[in-house]
């Protein structure tokens, strides 16, 4: 499998000599300087992140994950079939349970083409817009409506007992009969980041008071609700792409979304938005715009997500229309079009706290802009850049009235008491991401250490310069490179410099007037180590 095929599902490359050259997707660059080489089948950044590795690195830190999950993502992109061979109880429980969710993914989707509630589904589905093509991508299916359909035929293709427990799909009543979790609904599969069907989520066809709308698998080895989004599998390429995810509240909102060309759209899974939640987008994008409901449950998930969103450094937008039409209705009834409109006329956040806090007191009277602005400062605090406190001070400074002076001296004495004031008080510190193949060994990456790696590149890549460049400049103790090489060894593969030599300078002209600039910029420091080694070399 060629690294490049894998790499332009998640970056923009374009040719680049014998190589590839696209914008990092592990740090914000304007320049390009993630460079993929096809012959040596390895990627390095030679931007600020100086990440680099083979294929399966790659997907190990881009998606957060283990090699052994990069594998089965390669193999099944591959058509490979993969032997389970880790060892452990907890590692194999892990790998029946998934087996279980795809073996019960395709049976609702098989219920949803040939049962007769399938055909009610299947009208639901035609009356609330979701088109064929988007039911195979979503991998829709249904629940038939009795008892113990799902669970039967799990038993039948040699699942235990207790395995079937342990998947969240079926219910084991006091008798030790088992039952089916989901029954008469319409399932959507849960996706993990890599494409695995970790969870479901099942909605009823009728609006019925005695029951759910929605019901989730509860929380197993595999599925966890805080940390899962649905639709995120099938919208990485897209988040990456636009650079802003859309966050809605249901499946259908999501599906519908995609089918209208806003594929960077996905669902919290009956929770409220998490840290977790955020760490998972943070790969792929630091903009995010909510689509809540616009009731006090919406305005207070929105006031609850904007700090969350300043803990990771998230920019946060939010959505609002008219009426009490949720996204889906929007695509179904009025086109594509008109929702790529609304979430063009995106409110920041802080334009949207304005016009929430403005209809809740009366600014026209002292005590309502006393009120109005102790609220704005307990929000305000939750930003980090004073550059933008700043600008949000004199931006309401001016709609209340208000002397911008006026307004920062209030918020200074209101800062010093920040503990006591904060009424929105989110107790979760942001979760670390996680490191995965290992820590990331880190380094100052100055001017002075990117010169030693490439002067080493150089002379890795072009060997007969180092007597060219000794003829112009004197001699080069080659003690003193290997010197450099050893401060450089641990931070960059031979590979990768090689890969850093050829992308930057294809030639031994462009080589050689790269190898003469460092040499004349390197620090005095470096020139009297050099000094000091050629005169011990020759007594």
């Amino acid at each position: 499998m060629n690294i490049i095929d894998v790499i332009q599902d998640y970056v923009k490359l374009q040719k680049s000599g014998s190589n590839f050259r696209g914008r990092c997707p592990f740090h914000t660059e304007k320049t390009p300087s993630f460079f993929v080489s096809p012959e040596k089948q390895i990627w390095h950044c030679f931007g600020s992140c100086s990440r680099g590795g083979d294929i399966f690195s790659f997907l190990m830190e881009l998606e957060g994950i283990e090699f052994r999950q990069a594998l089965e993502i390669l193999a099944k992109r591959a058509g490979v079939k993969l032997e389970h061979f880790e060892k452990g109880l907890h590692r194999e429980e892990k790998f029946t349970l998934l087996d279980i969710n795809q073996a019960a993914t395709d049976f609702f989707q098989k219920a949803l083409e040939k049962t007769k509630g399938g055909e009610r589904a299947n009208e639901y589905c035609k009356k609330r817009g979701i088109h064929e093509e988007w039911k195979n991508v979503f991998k829709i299916g249904y629940a038939p409506s009795s008892w113990r359909a799902l669970s039967s035929f799990l038993i039948k293709n040699g699942f235990q007992k207790n395995e079937i427990i342990s998947s969240g799909l079926v219910i084991e009543n006091e008798g030790g009969q088992l039952y089916d979790r989901f029954r008469a609904r319409l399932m959507f599969p849960i996706f993990s980041p890599n494409g695995q069907v970790v969870g479901f989520s099942g909605r009823v066809l009728l609006e019925n008071e005695k029951e759910a709308k929605y019901i989730n698998t509860p929380q197993t080895m595999l599925y966890d609700k805080s940390q899962e989004l649905y639709g995120f599998y099938q919208a990485k390429t897209a988040l990456k792409e636009k650079g802003e995810a859309i966050i809605v509240e249901g499946n259908i909102d999501v599906i519908l979304s995609h089918q209208a060309g806003v594929a960077n759209t996905v669902a919290t899974c009956g929770t409220a938005l998490t840290g977790l939640h955020l760490s998972l987008l943070s790969r792929y994008t630091k903009k995010i715009i909510l689509s809540f409901d616009n009731d006090s449950a919406g305005q207070k998930a929105s006031f609850r997500a904007f700090q969350l969103a300043q803990q990771q450094n998230f920019t946060l937008y939010i959505l609002t229309f008219d009426g009490k039409k949720d996204p889906a209705d929007i695509v179904s009834q009025k086109g594509a079009q008109a929702w790529q409109e609304i979430i063009k006329n995106k409110a920041h956040f802080m334009e949207y706290l304005w016009n929430a806090l403005s209809k809740k007191y009366s600014i026209d009277t002292i005590e309502g802009k006393k009120e109005l602005i102790d609220e704005f400062f307990s929000f305000l605090l939750f930003i980090s850049n004073r550059i933008e406190q700043s600008h949000w001070i004199s931006e309401f400074a001016k709609r209340l009235h208000v002397r911008d002076e006026d307004m920062f001296d209030s918020f200074q004495k209101f800062e010093v008491d920040r503990n006591n004031l904060n009424r929105y008080d989110v107790k979760t510190k942001p979760p670390q991401a996680s490191k995965a193949g290992g820590e990331i060994i880190k380094v100052k990456r100055d001017r002075i250490f990117q010169d030693k790696e490439n002067f080493i590149a150089l002379f890795m890549a072009y060997p007969d310069l180092y007597e060219k460049i000794t003829e112009m400049t004197g001699a080069i103790p080659l003690e003193f490179i290997t010197l450099i090489k050893k401060e450089v060894d641990g931070y960059i593969t031979k590979d990768e410099l090689l890969l850093k030599a050829e992308s930057f300078w294809p030639s031994e002209y462009l080589a050689k007037r790269e190898l003469l600039r460092i040499l004349s910029d390197f620090s005095m420091g470096e020139k009297k180590r050099g000094l000091k080694i050629l005169s011990s070399g020759n007594t």
